[in-house]
């Protein structure tokens, strides 16, 4: 089987797999190791790139990603493995050699009954491993006791705990330790947000697990260029304009608070409602977004993306109530399409400003709309070559 003749790494979490997932990608590749990447965003065989389905294959799509891989001489993989993905066993074809834990919070609850039955889910993952593999767990989530515990592998943490092995100590602002068993780096690592220390450190921690010097991938995780649409820098002037795909909570607040760095003079926030997701996640996430904003000088524009939206994602009207009824307080405008809210903060924004693009898959080409409304061009976007599907 194929998925037993690579080096596997699957990664699971409620936020960050696409980021440390195609981190890891990238530091294995830097570090001369030849390794394919199945995420969410794209799928890279070796051979050729395409935009992902998905974010965990079904097994037939899988093996045959697996295969080619093999094929074009790959010889590690790195694969996201999402709670549907694991309980629906899309995975269970595939021998992982280390599993990362991001993090865990709300989410899915569309289709798992609990938030309990959700952690079991992701929980897959790590009882699969073998005690030669590898747990590599974010200290900094309580969840991680439980892990280590249903694990039969290996544990190695990272994280800013002083319980993990894999350790970032905060000198300054933004100035870093980081440490790891016979490594230690001064500096800060790229990005906009607070969560990018401990996406580096599972990287570091992944890559050490699985033989790459430390000095040689932390070399690698400072020159990773980016993904798209995670906080993706869209402009700069005459305002910052960035883009993310949050669409929980927790995705939610961290967008938000990383453009506290931006120092917004005010902030535009043009948010989608999710689609056809349920009543409780729209309505968490506009209390999310509600005490997220708090603090900043902010404008809210509320979008339905009739516009852009497939039919997976259509927004129905029980689900805009319910978003719109926990915005509370916070005054609002309310538009069907991107096109309209995102016209309407291109005629209002003002030097100083900062413009958010939150939601998600309704909202993966809105940031083309933007270009197309301001008259933007390729070489005002964040120049670096952050990965979006073809």
């Amino acid at each position: 089987m194929p998925g037993h003749r690579l080096v596997a790494v699957g990664v699971t979490g409620t936020n960050g797999k696409s980021t440390v997932a195609t981190m890891v990608h990238w530091a294995l590749n830097q570090s001369g190791r030849r390794c394919g990447l199945v995420g969410t965003v794209e799928i890279d065989t070796g051979g050729r790139r395409l935009p992902a389905g998905l974010t965990t294959p079904d097994p037939a799509d899988l093996t045959s990603y697996l295969s080619e891989m093999r094929q074009a001489g790959r010889t590690h993989v790195v694969m996201e493995a999402s709670s549907h993905g694991l309980e629906q066993r899309r995975t269970d074809g595939v021998r992982f050699h280390a599993a990362v834990f991001t993090n865990f919070s709300v989410d899915h609850l569309d289709y798992h009954a609990s938030v309990e039955e959700y952690f079991a889910a992701k929980s897959r993952l790590f009882e699969m491993l073998s005690p030669a593999a590898w747990a590599v767990l974010n200290a900094d989530d309580a969840r991680w006791r439980t892990l280590a515990a249903r694990t039969p592998a290996r544990v190695v943490t990272f994280g800013e705990s002083s319980e993990a092995l894999v350790r970032a100590d905060r000198l300054g602002d933004r100035a870093l330790r980081v440490t790891a068993p016979g490594f230690a780096a001064d500096g800060d690592v790229p990005g906009l947000a607070p969560h990018r220390v401990q996406n580096a450190l599972a990287v570091l921690a992944t890559s050490v697990a699985l033989g790459v010097e430390p000095v040689e991938a932390w070399q690698a995780i400072l020159r990773f260029p980016g993904l798209w649409r995670r906080l993706q820098v869209i402009e700069r002037e005459p305002t910052w304009v960035v883009d993310d795909c949050a669409h929980n909570p927790a995705n939610i607040s961290a967008a938000v608070q990383a453009m506290g760095a931006l120092r917004p003079r005010r902030l535009w926030t043009v948010y989608a409602i999710r689609g056809s997701r349920g009543v409780a996640i729209n309505r968490v996430n506009a209390m999310a977004l509600c005490q997220a904003v708090q603090g900043f000088d902010h404008r809210l524009v509320i979008t339905a993306a009739d516009d852009l939206a497939g039919p997976n994602d259509r927004v129905l009207p029980e689900e805009r109530l319910a978003f719109v009824d926990a915005v509370g307080h916070l005054s609002y405008r309310f538009e069907p399409t991107v096109e309209v809210a995102l016209a309407r903060v291109l005629a209002e924004r003002e030097p100083g400003d900062v413009v958010l693009l939150l939601g998600a898959h309704a909202m993966d080409t809105a940031q083309d709309v933007w270009r197309r409304l301001s008259g933007s061009v390729a070489a005002r976007a964040e120049p670096c070559a952050q990965t979006r599907p073809a």
